[in-house]
Formats: C-alpha cells, sequence, structure tokens
C-alpha cells in the first residue's frame, strides 16, 4: 500500500507525508460502502482540514478509492447528496480493518456487509466497462430511512437496481425498497435485484429476483 503511494502520489505531486496518506487510507478503509461525509472523517483524521482534502484527492488520482454518487431524479437533489465511498481493492479493505477470511465468514460481522458490498460494487464496475449499454451507477437513499445499494441508469432513463446481502436464504424483505422503486417508476424500471451468497435465482414478484453473486461472472 505504501509503496504506492510513494510511487504514484509522491512522484506527481511532491507530498512527502506518506504516513498520513495511509491514515487517511485506512479511515476510508473503515467507511468503505458508507455515506462520504468529509466532516466525520476530519473529525478522526489527525490532520489539517485541508490536508484531509487534498490527500482523499490523490488517492482518488491512483484508483485507491473511488465514490458513487447518490440518485434522484432532481438533478440539483442530486448534487447536494453525500456520495459513497469504496476502496477499489476489497482484500486491500479488509487488510485495513484487520478482517480474516474466517472473520468475514460471519454475516453479522459489521465489516462483512460492507466489504460484500464493496467487492460487488468493483465488480460491477469493472464489468460495465465493456457493456453493450452505456449505464451511470449511482446509490439511493432518502431521508425515511430507505435506500438502495447500487443504481444502475441508462442514457435513455432506463433504471435497474441492486441490494446486496450477506444471508444465504433469500427474504421477501429485501424487496421493500426495490419494490417502491418500481412503482415510483414504472415501466423506466428494468429490474429489482437483490445479490446474495446463495445458489439459487428466485422470483419476488413482478421485475424482482435474488441472484446469486458469482452469477457476475459466471453467466
Amino acid at each position: 500500500m505504501l509503496t504506492t503511494i510513494e510511487r504514484d502520489v509522491v512522484q506527481l505531486s511532491g507530498i512527502r507525508k506518506v504516513a498520513e496518506m495511509g491514515q487517511l487510507l485506512r479511515l476510508s478503509a473503515a467507511r468503505t460502502g458508507c455515506e462520504l461525509v468529509m466532516q466525520g472523517i476530519i473529525d478522526d483524521a489527525p490532520l489539517e482540514r485541508q490536508a484531509v482534502y487534498d490527500h482523499r484527492a490523490w488517492l482518488e488520482t491512483i484508483h485507491l478509492i473511488t465514490t458513487l454518487p447518490a440518485w434522484s431524479r432532481n438533478l440539483t437533489r442530486r448534487v447536494k447528496r453525500h456520495p459513497k465511498v469504496f476502496l477499489t481493492d476489497p482484500g486491500l479493505a479488509a487488510w485495513l480493518l484487520g478482517k480474516t477470511p474466517d472473520a468475514l465468514e460471519d454475516p453479522t460481522d459489521p465489516a462483512t456487509g460492507q466489504l460484500v458490498e464493496t467487492f460487488v460494487f468493483d465488480e460491477l464496475r469493472r464489468q460495465l466497462t465493456w457493456a453493450a449499454t452505456d449505464v451511470t451507477l449511482f446509490h439511493w437513499q432518502d431521508r425515511s430511512g430507505a435506500e438502495i445499494d447500487i443504481i444502475f441508469e441508462a442514457a435513455d432513463g432506463r433504471v435497474a437496481a441492486a441490494e446486496v446481502k450477506t444471508r444465504q436464504t433469500a427474504k421477501p424483505e429485501w424487496f421493500r425498497w426495490l419494490g417502491q422503486m418500481r412503482e415510483a417508476i414504472g415501466d423506466k424500471f428494468m429490474a429489482g435485484i437483490a445479490l446474495y451468497p446463495g445458489t439459487d435465482v428466485l422470483p419476488f414478484g413482478d421485475r424482482l429476483l435474488a441472484v446469486p453473486i458469482p452469477a457476475l461472472w459466471e453467466l
């Protein structure tokens, strides 16, 4: 990790405080898959405010972290809402959090959901580079607490949505917000999918499916 920072960031920017970059990357790993609230990172980081912003920008430049913007039909609201932050390597995120494979087998571990979502997001982002349809990824959350992990929006306004789950048994309650979005969007809503570590593709209503995570690369 520090070798990458030293080689890329130091050469490009002249920044010498490599340890500070590592600290910020660890704080980002703790928030991977969560909304990026810069003030929260500033409060936790033993760094000056401007240094946090500068280091975050360089971590994005060298593709160690990335952000997922908020989705809304209202473009003004879309800009105002917080993006999510993700490490671009879920293995690196797990290492930074001190999580072993055995620890992550426990779906109740708070880090498990974050890291599985990070893995799925990174895989989807990679596969969209060769997709036939031009699609932009977002996340969605409203003030009532409703949220959907990943939104796919095509240029023509068609939308699909995905929730990422860690339980091996699919449940109807996974589709609460996906169904709500389906009703709100109507014909432009293509599919709502719950990606989970099970083995079967299961229907849960009109355009709603539970799909095993491995289907992302097996089909």
